[in-house]
């Protein structure tokens, strides 16, 4: 990645809608794409939804906490679904 594109990364934002486990509500966060999964969840947290017991899944991979959106190819409009750790 050149300096350009982090330097984008870093000032770009996106929204991301996170499914949860209810099936029936979804939450928009904005973030970078340079953001991992756990900041993620920070966000998540902020906006009073507990989510530490449960994964993050994208197109029916998990996420691991410390990959990037943009590792994940994660953008704008996006739907990551929050599932329960069993």
């Amino acid at each position: 990645m050149n300096t350009m594109q982090k330097l984008m990364a870093h000032w770009m934002r996106c929204d991301v809608c996170v499914q949860l486990p209810d099936g029936q509500r979804m939450v928009t966060i904005r973030v970078r794409p340079n953001d991992t999964i756990k900041s993620l969840r920070l966000h998540l947290v902020r906006q009073g939804v507990t989510s530490w017991k449960m994964d993050f899944t994208y197109r029916g991979n998990q996420l691991g906490e410390n990959e990037t959106l943009e590792e994940n190819h994660i953008t704008t409009g996006s739907v990551l679904i929050l599932v329960r750790n069993e």
